[in-house]
Protein backbone atom coordinates (compact mmCIF):
# COMPACT_ATOMS: atom_id res chain seq x y z
CA UNK A 1 0.00 0.00 0.00
CA UNK A 2 1.57 3.63 -1.15
CA UNK A 3 2.59 5.44 2.13
CA UNK A 4 1.48 8.55 -0.04
CA UNK A 5 -0.72 11.36 2.10
CA UNK A 6 -4.33 9.82 0.94
CA UNK A 7 -4.90 13.70 -0.80
CA UNK A 8 -2.23 12.86 -3.26
CA UNK A 9 -3.50 9.34 -3.95
CA UNK A 10 -5.91 9.07 -6.70
CA UNK A 11 -9.38 7.62 -5.63
CA UNK A 12 -8.21 8.62 -1.77
CA UNK A 13 -8.45 5.82 0.68
CA UNK A 14 -11.57 4.04 -1.31
CA UNK A 15 -10.25 3.95 -4.55
CA UNK A 16 -6.56 4.34 -4.30
CA UNK A 17 -3.24 2.65 -2.56
CA UNK A 18 -2.00 -0.10 -5.33
CA UNK A 19 0.98 -1.08 -5.61
CA UNK A 20 2.93 0.55 -8.45
CA UNK A 21 4.84 -2.46 -8.73
CA UNK A 22 1.83 -4.16 -9.90
CA UNK A 23 -1.03 -2.02 -10.13
CA UNK A 24 -2.72 -2.78 -13.56
CA UNK A 25 -3.63 1.22 -13.58
CA UNK A 26 -1.11 3.99 -12.56
CA UNK A 27 -1.00 7.59 -11.48
CA UNK A 28 1.63 10.00 -12.66
CA UNK A 29 1.43 13.52 -11.62
CA UNK A 30 3.16 15.97 -13.65
CA UNK A 31 3.08 19.24 -12.44
CA UNK A 32 5.01 21.64 -15.37
CA UNK A 33 3.71 24.68 -15.71
CA UNK A 34 6.89 26.50 -18.19
CA UNK A 35 5.34 27.88 -21.29
CA UNK A 36 1.25 28.54 -20.22
CA UNK A 37 0.85 31.83 -22.40
CA UNK A 38 -2.87 33.22 -21.18
CA UNK A 39 -4.56 32.27 -17.71
CA UNK A 40 -1.75 30.44 -15.68
CA UNK A 41 -2.10 28.11 -12.69
CA UNK A 42 -1.84 24.61 -14.72
CA UNK A 43 1.28 23.79 -11.79
CA UNK A 44 -2.01 23.08 -9.15
CA UNK A 45 -3.74 21.06 -11.41
CA UNK A 46 -2.68 17.42 -10.78
CA UNK A 47 -2.59 18.23 -6.69
CA UNK A 48 -5.96 19.97 -7.24
CA UNK A 49 -7.44 16.49 -9.44
CA UNK A 50 -6.21 13.78 -6.97
CA UNK A 51 -7.70 16.16 -4.03
CA UNK A 52 -11.11 15.58 -5.83
CA UNK A 53 -10.83 12.15 -6.43
CA UNK A 54 -10.96 11.27 -3.01
CA UNK A 55 -14.21 12.64 -3.21
CA UNK A 56 -15.94 10.32 -5.80
CA UNK A 57 -17.97 7.99 -4.55
CA UNK A 58 -17.21 4.68 -6.22
CA UNK A 59 -19.62 3.17 -7.30
CA UNK A 60 -20.65 4.14 -11.15
CA UNK A 61 -23.83 5.51 -11.60
CA UNK A 62 -24.98 3.86 -14.64
CA UNK A 63 -23.72 0.27 -13.71
CA UNK A 64 -24.31 -0.01 -9.98
CA UNK A 65 -20.93 -1.50 -10.06
CA UNK A 66 -17.71 -0.11 -8.60
CA UNK A 67 -15.39 1.75 -10.70
CA UNK A 68 -12.64 -0.89 -10.11
CA UNK A 69 -11.28 -3.54 -7.47
CA UNK A 70 -9.31 -2.07 -4.19
CA UNK A 71 -5.73 -2.01 -5.19
CA UNK A 72 -5.92 -1.92 -8.94
CA UNK A 73 -5.00 1.93 -8.92
CA UNK A 74 -1.42 2.59 -7.84
CA UNK A 75 -0.61 6.61 -7.69
CA UNK A 76 3.37 7.91 -7.79
CA UNK A 77 4.68 10.54 -5.85
CA UNK A 78 4.61 13.95 -8.07
CA UNK A 79 7.53 14.60 -9.67
CA UNK A 80 9.27 17.88 -8.30
CA UNK A 81 9.65 19.95 -12.00
CA UNK A 82 11.20 23.43 -11.68
CA UNK A 83 9.00 26.19 -13.52
CA UNK A 84 9.81 28.59 -16.52
CA UNK A 85 12.91 28.16 -17.46
CA UNK A 86 14.64 28.30 -20.82
CA UNK A 87 14.27 25.53 -23.84
CA UNK A 88 17.19 23.13 -22.26
CA UNK A 89 15.39 23.28 -18.84
CA UNK A 90 12.32 22.69 -20.20
CA UNK A 91 13.58 19.56 -22.33
CA UNK A 92 15.27 18.42 -19.57
CA UNK A 93 11.69 18.08 -17.46
CA UNK A 94 10.00 16.14 -20.64
CA UNK A 95 13.14 14.00 -20.40
CA UNK A 96 12.02 13.69 -16.40
CA UNK A 97 8.75 12.97 -16.75
CA UNK A 98 9.69 9.97 -19.37
CA UNK A 99 11.59 8.27 -17.67
CA UNK A 100 9.30 8.24 -14.81
CA UNK A 101 6.38 7.49 -17.49
CA UNK A 102 8.42 4.00 -18.71
CA UNK A 103 8.66 1.97 -16.10
CA UNK A 104 4.90 1.51 -15.46
CA UNK A 105 4.36 1.41 -19.79
CA UNK A 106 6.84 -1.20 -19.73
CA UNK A 107 5.38 -3.50 -17.65
CA UNK A 108 2.24 -2.96 -19.28
CA UNK A 109 0.56 -0.86 -16.76
CA UNK A 110 -2.28 1.66 -18.13
CA UNK A 111 -0.64 4.83 -17.27
CA UNK A 112 -2.52 7.93 -16.71
CA UNK A 113 -0.54 11.23 -16.10
CA UNK A 114 -1.76 14.34 -14.74
CA UNK A 115 -0.40 17.74 -16.56
CA UNK A 116 0.69 20.38 -15.96
CA UNK A 117 0.28 22.21 -19.35
CA UNK A 118 -0.15 20.50 -22.75
CA UNK A 119 3.87 20.29 -22.89
CA UNK A 120 4.37 17.14 -20.88
CA UNK A 121 2.42 14.65 -23.19
CA UNK A 122 5.90 14.46 -25.55
CA UNK A 123 7.41 12.45 -22.30
CA UNK A 124 4.60 9.56 -22.01
CA UNK A 125 3.38 8.97 -25.53
CA UNK A 126 7.35 8.58 -26.03
CA UNK A 127 7.58 6.06 -23.37
CA UNK A 128 4.12 4.14 -24.95
CA UNK A 129 5.54 4.18 -28.45
CA UNK A 130 8.87 2.85 -27.64
CA UNK A 131 7.18 0.06 -25.94
CA UNK A 132 3.91 0.09 -29.00
CA UNK A 133 5.21 0.56 -32.27
CA UNK A 134 2.38 1.59 -34.49
CA UNK A 135 0.64 3.85 -31.75
CA UNK A 136 -1.67 6.29 -32.72
CA UNK A 137 -2.57 9.24 -30.71
CA UNK A 138 -6.43 10.49 -30.06
CA UNK A 139 -6.43 14.29 -28.69
CA UNK A 140 -9.81 16.01 -26.95
CA UNK A 141 -8.74 19.75 -27.56
CA UNK A 142 -9.84 22.76 -28.49
CA UNK A 143 -6.78 23.84 -30.02
CA UNK A 144 -4.65 21.80 -32.52
CA UNK A 145 -1.06 22.95 -30.73
CA UNK A 146 0.55 22.05 -34.41
CA UNK A 147 3.16 25.25 -34.14
CA UNK A 148 6.67 25.16 -34.96
CA UNK A 149 7.06 27.63 -32.16
CA UNK A 150 4.96 29.74 -29.90
CA UNK A 151 6.56 32.45 -27.78
CA UNK A 152 9.99 31.40 -29.45
CA UNK A 153 9.94 28.18 -27.90
CA UNK A 154 9.46 24.61 -29.56
CA UNK A 155 9.09 23.04 -26.30
CA UNK A 156 5.68 25.15 -25.70
CA UNK A 157 1.90 23.81 -25.17
CA UNK A 158 1.32 25.35 -28.22
CA UNK A 159 3.58 23.12 -29.75
CA UNK A 160 2.91 19.01 -28.23
CA UNK A 161 1.30 17.29 -31.28
CA UNK A 162 3.88 18.99 -34.03
CA UNK A 163 6.52 17.78 -32.20
CA UNK A 164 4.90 14.27 -31.90
CA UNK A 165 3.85 14.25 -35.47
CA UNK A 166 7.54 15.12 -36.65
CA UNK A 167 8.86 12.68 -34.14
CA UNK A 168 6.75 9.91 -34.96
CA UNK A 169 4.27 10.97 -37.27
CA UNK A 170 1.74 8.54 -35.81
CA UNK A 171 -1.90 8.26 -36.95
CA UNK A 172 -3.62 11.37 -35.39
CA UNK A 173 -7.28 12.08 -34.18
CA UNK A 174 -8.35 15.40 -32.96
CA UNK A 175 -11.91 15.89 -31.46
CA UNK A 176 -13.37 19.41 -30.19
CA UNK A 177 -11.14 21.78 -32.13
CA UNK A 178 -11.78 25.27 -32.50
CA UNK A 179 -9.10 27.72 -32.84
CA UNK A 180 -6.56 27.63 -35.82
CA UNK A 181 -3.64 29.59 -36.82
CA UNK A 182 -2.40 30.49 -40.34
CA UNK A 183 0.50 28.03 -39.72
CA UNK A 184 -1.09 25.17 -38.51
CA UNK A 185 -3.95 25.47 -41.01
CA UNK A 186 -1.32 24.97 -43.84
CA UNK A 187 0.24 22.41 -41.65
CA UNK A 188 -2.60 20.28 -41.72
CA UNK A 189 -2.91 21.50 -45.80
CA UNK A 190 -0.05 19.34 -45.83
CA UNK A 191 -0.61 16.46 -43.67
CA UNK A 192 -4.06 15.25 -44.73
CA UNK A 193 -3.26 12.27 -42.43
CA UNK A 194 -4.48 14.31 -39.58
CA UNK A 195 -7.95 13.73 -38.85
CA UNK A 196 -9.41 16.74 -37.16
CA UNK A 197 -13.00 16.81 -35.94
CA UNK A 198 -13.69 20.50 -35.24
CA UNK A 199 -16.50 21.50 -32.68
CA UNK A 200 -18.74 23.17 -35.27
CA UNK A 201 -18.88 20.44 -37.50
CA UNK A 202 -20.22 17.52 -34.33
CA UNK A 203 -23.52 19.98 -33.59
CA UNK A 204 -26.30 18.35 -34.66
CA UNK A 205 -24.87 15.19 -35.50
CA UNK A 206 -26.77 12.38 -35.43
CA UNK A 207 -26.28 9.79 -32.52
CA UNK A 208 -22.29 8.98 -31.73
CA UNK A 209 -22.20 7.32 -35.38
CA UNK A 210 -19.47 9.30 -35.87
CA UNK A 211 -17.03 8.63 -33.26
CA UNK A 212 -17.48 5.22 -34.56
CA UNK A 213 -16.78 5.69 -38.19
CA UNK A 214 -13.22 8.06 -36.84
CA UNK A 215 -12.59 5.26 -34.49
CA UNK A 216 -12.64 2.81 -36.55
CA UNK A 217 -9.67 4.43 -38.96
CA UNK A 218 -7.36 4.27 -35.50
CA UNK A 219 -4.62 1.77 -35.57
CA UNK A 220 -5.35 -0.91 -32.38
CA UNK A 221 -2.80 0.65 -29.71
CA UNK A 222 -4.21 4.44 -28.54
CA UNK A 223 -2.24 7.26 -26.79
CA UNK A 224 -5.09 9.53 -25.56
CA UNK A 225 -4.47 12.87 -24.28
CA UNK A 226 -7.32 15.33 -22.69
CA UNK A 227 -6.93 18.49 -22.47
CA UNK A 228 -9.53 20.12 -20.54
CA UNK A 229 -10.41 23.02 -22.96
CA UNK A 230 -11.77 20.36 -25.15
CA UNK A 231 -14.80 21.06 -22.83
CA UNK A 232 -16.91 23.89 -23.15
CA UNK A 233 -15.84 26.30 -20.45
CA UNK A 234 -19.52 26.27 -19.30
CA UNK A 235 -18.77 22.79 -17.60
CA UNK A 236 -14.80 23.33 -17.27
CA UNK A 237 -13.69 27.23 -16.48
CA UNK A 238 -10.72 26.14 -14.65
CA UNK A 239 -8.23 26.68 -17.53
CA UNK A 240 -6.14 28.73 -19.11
CA UNK A 241 -7.01 29.00 -22.84
CA UNK A 242 -10.91 28.33 -22.47
CA UNK A 243 -12.92 28.84 -25.81
CA UNK A 244 -16.05 28.75 -26.37
CA UNK A 245 -18.12 26.45 -27.99
CA UNK A 246 -16.76 23.34 -26.90
CA UNK A 247 -17.57 19.63 -25.89
CA UNK A 248 -20.31 18.29 -23.62
CA UNK A 249 -19.06 16.25 -20.49
CA UNK A 250 -21.35 13.36 -21.64
CA UNK A 251 -20.17 13.79 -25.24
CA UNK A 252 -16.67 13.58 -24.06
CA UNK A 253 -17.42 10.68 -21.73
CA UNK A 254 -19.64 8.74 -24.59
CA UNK A 255 -16.42 9.02 -27.06
CA UNK A 256 -13.99 8.31 -24.06
CA UNK A 257 -15.63 5.22 -23.37
CA UNK A 258 -16.08 3.77 -27.28
CA UNK A 259 -12.75 4.66 -27.89
CA UNK A 260 -11.29 2.58 -24.87
CA UNK A 261 -13.85 -0.28 -26.17
CA UNK A 262 -12.92 -0.50 -29.70
CA UNK A 263 -9.14 0.36 -29.27
CA UNK A 264 -6.80 -0.39 -26.29
CA UNK A 265 -5.90 2.38 -24.55
CA UNK A 266 -2.15 2.13 -23.44
CA UNK A 267 -1.50 5.62 -21.97
CA UNK A 268 -3.40 8.78 -21.44
CA UNK A 269 -2.97 12.19 -20.17
CA UNK A 270 -5.46 14.74 -18.82
CA UNK A 271 -3.80 18.20 -18.54
CA UNK A 272 -4.31 21.97 -18.86
CA UNK A 273 -6.46 21.97 -15.72
CA UNK A 274 -6.22 25.41 -13.68
CA UNK A 275 -7.89 25.39 -10.45
CA UNK A 276 -10.01 28.75 -9.60
CA UNK A 277 -9.74 30.37 -6.45
CA UNK A 278 -13.29 29.12 -4.42
CA UNK A 279 -14.91 26.29 -6.74
CA UNK A 280 -13.89 22.94 -7.24
CA UNK A 281 -16.37 22.04 -10.40
CA UNK A 282 -13.18 21.77 -12.99
CA UNK A 283 -11.29 19.34 -10.56
CA UNK A 284 -13.92 17.39 -9.71
CA UNK A 285 -14.86 17.21 -13.37
CA UNK A 286 -11.64 16.11 -14.36
CA UNK A 287 -11.31 13.65 -11.06
CA UNK A 288 -15.01 12.51 -12.58
CA UNK A 289 -13.41 12.02 -16.24
CA UNK A 290 -10.75 10.48 -15.20
CA UNK A 291 -12.23 7.79 -12.87
CA UNK A 292 -14.54 6.52 -16.11
CA UNK A 293 -11.72 6.88 -18.47
CA UNK A 294 -9.58 4.13 -15.94
CA UNK A 295 -12.66 2.44 -15.56
CA UNK A 296 -13.49 2.02 -19.10
CA UNK A 297 -9.82 0.87 -19.80
CA UNK A 298 -9.84 -1.94 -16.69
CA UNK A 299 -12.96 -3.12 -18.02
CA UNK A 300 -11.77 -3.89 -21.52
CA UNK A 301 -8.85 -6.15 -19.73
CA UNK A 302 -11.44 -7.43 -17.70
CA UNK A 303 -13.25 -8.78 -20.32
CA UNK A 304 -10.15 -10.68 -21.74
CA UNK A 305 -9.58 -8.17 -24.79
CA UNK A 306 -5.95 -7.59 -25.68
Amino acid sequence: MSELDPRAIFGGDEGGGGDPETAPAVVLPAPLEATVSYGGGTAQGPAALLRASGELEFVEEETGTPYWSRGEVATLPALSLTPGGDDAARRAAIERIEAAARPPIERGAFLLTLGGEHAISTAPFRAAAARHPGLGIVGVDAHLDLRDRYEGSPWSHACVLRRIVEEFGPPVLWVGARSLAAEERDFLTDHPEIDVRWAHALDGLDGDAWMIEAIERLPETIYLTIDVDGLDPAVMPGTGTPEPGGLAYRTVLRFVRELAARRRIVAADIVELAPLPGQQVSEFTAAKLAAKLISAVLARRDRGAP
